[in-house]
């Protein structure tokens, strides 16, 4: 494992963040088996700051997996796995220099935290692979042939179905294209656009929620007053997606909604 001075990735980009074992690339997405502990120091994944476990995961990329929703172990499949880290490799880089406004955390945690969520509850072949871009057109110079051509090099076959989704996840209604509108109507427009989208885009959309809002309030309360009242108008239009997904999306924006109502009194 690189010293904290020496990485380069995004991780350590930011001051005050802790390492990742095996870095934050390819391999931090790919979990190992949670109950595994290390060799060397004992300590199970999550707290291991030594390279053994980075080592063993290299050596051993078939125990590489994640799990579904009722904790049963998904198929041990390498040929998705390198797909994926490739692919992770290519949003990495275009993600390269983005932060997030308050947190300051390299923007690309928040693609990660989104796929693993939608892979996790969703089954979809490609969920993942549409969470981790679900900002790539937006939020960066990525275009629809660079993600493509991406797509085809890692060996993707049916690139469309990840394409399709991501441009849906597109915000169509911005600042830029519609300057005369406010920012209510292009909020208006927009949930109405998701609701008419598929519904794999619509549950990737409860994941981007779910990640976004949480802790928003303490980081900004009087926007969050505005970001969350135009998240629940997306959920009354967006009602086609995972029913699971659905409600711990408005459950998260409850709790965020009762925090506010608490610092308001």
């Amino acid at each position: 494992m690189k010293d904290r001075k020496d990485c380069q990735c995004p991780c350590h980009k930011n001051k005050g963040m802790k390492h990742v074992v095996a870095c934050c690339r390819g391999d931090m997405l790919l979990d190992l088996p949670k109950q595994q502990k290390c060799g060397n120091c004992k300590q199970y994944i999550e707290n291991c700051e030594c390279d053994v476990l980075k080592k063993h995961a290299e050596d051993n990329p078939d125990e590489y997996h994640g799990f579904n929703k009722e904790g049963r172990k998904a198929p041990q499949l390498d040929e998705v796995n390198r797909k994926r880290k490739g692919l992770l490799s290519f949003v990495i880089d275009h993600f390269e220099g983005i932060y997030r406004k308050y947190t300051h955390e390299a923007y690309i945690f928040h693609c990660i935290r989104v796929a693993k969520l939608a892979d996790l509850y969703l089954d979809h072949d490609y969920a993942f692979e549409i969470g981790l871009c679900h900002d790539l057109i937006e939020d960066t110079e990525c275009t629809y042939d660079e993600l493509r051509g991406a797509l085809d090099s890692f060996g993707y076959k049916y690139i469309e179905k990840i394409v399709q989704p991501v441009r849906e996840l597109t915000n169509e209604f911005t600042k830029s294209k519609y300057p005369r509108l406010s920012r209510e109507e292009r909020k208006r427009r927009e949930a109405s656009r998701l609701g008419k989208c598929m519904d794999i885009s619509q549950s990737i959309k409860y994941c981007d929620i779910i990640d976004n809002i949480e802790g928003i309030v303490s980081l900004d309360r009087k926007f969050a007053k505005v970001y969350l009242s135009e998240k629940a108008k997306v959920l009354t239009e967006a009602r086609g997606g995972d029913l699971d997904l659905m409600v711990k999306c408005y459950t998260a924006i409850k709790k965020e909604l009762k925090e506010l109502e608490f610092h308001s009194l």
